[in-house]
């Protein structure tokens, strides 16, 4: 096999790549990365509870658990509703009641690293999830009085009656309104009103804390799907490095906890002498 030939041939260079902290997910992430595994499908809705419409070619329809979204659809959710929109199959955001977005931009690079989505925000609450390993370089959600820019984190977007809440749980968040942009780190939020920008500390309601939590679900439902879809790799890697089970599962955990995309490989593989093949 071609692959594991080029991989045997640079087994010294990726072993020590694996041990760099930074990095500890590169062995894998290498078997991974080359089976482009987050590609299929870049948008799927969940329905989670109640009544959820989809918008397509100017025409409201009752949404299907499961069904395919495209670029200019919308999603909205009704009174006690829910829905997930999953993104590249490993960044979701969450649609909580009385929620109306467009999905205005969708692309799906091919190379885990260039893709990127744009949702236009008109009623209603979010909270996005978003992971590197999605192959996600450019994610924004926008309203017609703020942007909320970022790459690799998670965050609120709640638009009230007169200003727009964007609180960061995770990462850092880049929001614009009026001409004014302030780039917020963890633990803030910005309050859009009247074009302006209050920063506060971020506000940890109900909503948040459920979304916390779902987040956590979320992560170790992907690292179980990784280990499913590649498991004959997995075997593969184990037989040529010597891992446990317990360090396949640590360095899965740490490729999506410490948010590692492919320019983290890359830049790891480069610093090594080495190259993706």
């Amino acid at each position: 096999m071609l692959l594991v030939g080029k991989l045997a041939s640079k087994k010294a260079i990726i072993a020590l790549v694996i041990v760099i902290a930074i990095i500890a997910i590169a062995g894998l992430a290498y078997y991974f990365i080359l089976a482009k595994p987050f590609s299929a499908v870049p948008a799927k809705l969940s329905l989670s509870q109640g009544n959820v419409q989809v918008l397509r070619n100017n025409s409201w329809q009752n949404a299907v658990e499961g069904m395919q979204l495209f670029e200019k659809d919308s999603v909205k959710t009704g009174s006690d509703s829910k829905a997930s929109i999953l993104l590249f199959e490993a960044s979701i955001v969450r649609l909580n009641e009385n929620t109306e977005i467009e999905i205005s931009k969708l692309v799906d690079a091919g190379d885990l690293k260039n893709n990127s989505a744009t949702l236009a925000q008109k009623a209603g609450r979010t909270w996005s999830k978003v992971l590197k390993i999605s192959g996600v370089k450019e994610y924004a959600i926008e309203s017609p009085t703020a942007i909320a820019a970022v790459r690799g984190t998670a965050f609120d977007f709640w638009i009230q009656a007169a200003r727009v809440i964007v609180g960061i749980a995770e990462g850092r968040v880049l929001v614009k309104a009026g001409g004014i942009e302030e780039l917020l780190e963890e633990g803030k939020q910005a309050v859009v009103e009247n074009g302006a920008i209050r920063i506060e500390d971020f506000v940890e309601d109900s909503w948040v804390l459920e979304n916390k939590q779902a987040d956590e679900i979320f992560k170790q439902e992907l690292k179980q799907k990784l280990k499913e879809r590649f498991a004959t790799l997995i075997g593969i890697a184990k037989a040529q490095y010597g891992l446990s089970d317990e360090q396949i599962d640590s360095y899965i955990e740490q490729a999506i906890s410490q948010n590692l995309g492919i320019e983290d490989l890359e830049k790891a593989m480069s610093s090594q002498g080495a190259s993706m093949p």
